[in-house]
């Protein structure tokens, strides 16, 4: 009988790992998806955000 109690102490503890590891997986996708409108303004919008690898004074230039 007490192996039987230990055993379920065990599958709860597990259970409630899994499931606090559960709503940090779906805290972590919610974060990433606010990040999202960022994203695609920082794509999209050169004015503000120039890209990666040129100056602006360069790209300028090259129009």
């Amino acid at each position: 009988m007490q192996s039987l109690k230990t055993q379920n102490s065990k599958l709860k503890t597990q259970n409630s790992q899994q499931k606090t590891g559960f709503l940090a997986l779906i805290a972590l996708l919610h974060h990433l998806r606010s990040l999202v409108p960022f994203l695609y303004e920082a794509a999209t919008n050169h004015d503000i955000y120039p890209p990666f690898g040129r100056s602006p004074e360069r790209r300028i230039n090259a129009a």
